[in-house]
C-alpha cells in the first residue's frame, strides 16, 4: 500500500469534521451566504451553494515562519448526500496560477468528499485529495482583500488508497473573503 502525503490526511480528517448535524437541513436555504462556487465532477455539473466560505488564515512552514493561507469550500447538499469541495492555497499571494498537488509546493491542496448525510448517523463514504501525481491549477483571477474570484481544476485519487479516482472541471469561484 502506498503511503499518502501527511497533509492529504490532515484535509481528509478536517473534511470529515465539516459533516451536517442531525438538526441541520442540508436542503435548506443559504441565501444569506454569500458566494457560488460551481464545477463540473466527472462530466456531472454541481452547484456547491450550501454553506460557501473563503477565509483568510495563517498556515506554519517547514522552516516554522507563518504564511498566509486561503481556503475555500462549498457543499452541495440536494438530498440524502452531501459533495463537498475545498480547496487550500498555501502560501496564499494574490491573484495568480496555483499549482495544487504539485511536488514543487505540495501545500495546495483539493479535495472532494462524498457524504451519506441521512439517515441521521450517516458518515464519509469517500474522499478524494490532490498528490504530487494527481494535480490540477487554481488560477486567481482576482482579489481586492474581500472577494475572491477565479476557476480551477483537478483530479483526485481516493485517501483510502484504492485508486478511485475523479476530475473535477470548470470550475469557478466567486465570494466574499472572511479575515
Amino acid at each position: 500500500m502506498k503511503k499518502l502525503p501527511l497533509a492529504l490526511i490532515l484535509l481528509a480528517f478536517a473534511l470529515m469534521s465539516f459533516q451536517c448535524d442531525d438538526d441541520e437541513d442540508p436542503g435548506g436555504d443559504n441565501s444569506n451566504l454569500t458566494g457560488a462556487i460551481t464545477a463540473s465532477v466527472d462530466g456531472v455539473d454541481k452547484d456547491y451553494k450550501s454553506f460557501p466560505r473563503a477565509s483568510l488564515g495563517t498556515a506554519s512552514t517547514d522552516g516554522g515562519s507563518s504564511v498566509e493561507s486561503l481556503n475555500i469550500e462549498g457543499a452541495d447538499n440536494t438530498g440524502p448526500t452531501e459533495h463537498r469541495i475545498i480547496i487550500s492555497l498555501v502560501p496564499f499571494e494574490g491573484e495568480g496560477t496555483y499549482a495544487l498537488g504539485s511536488v514543487v509546493n505540495g501545500d495546495d491542496l483539493a479535495s472532494y468528499a462524498y457524504y451519506e448525510t441521512y439517515p441521521a448517523g450517516g458518515g464519509l463514504v469517500t474522499a478524494y485529495g490532490t498528490t504530487a501525481k494527481f494535480t490540477g491549477t487554481f488560477v486567481v483571477s482576482s482579489y481586492d482583500g474581500n472577494t475572491v474570484k477565479g476557476s480551477f481544476n483537478f483530479e483526485a485519487v481516493d485517501v483510502d488508497g484504492e485508486g478511485q479516482t475523479i476530475t473535477v472541471t470548470n470550475g469557478r469561484v466567486d465570494m466574499g473573503v472572511e479575515n
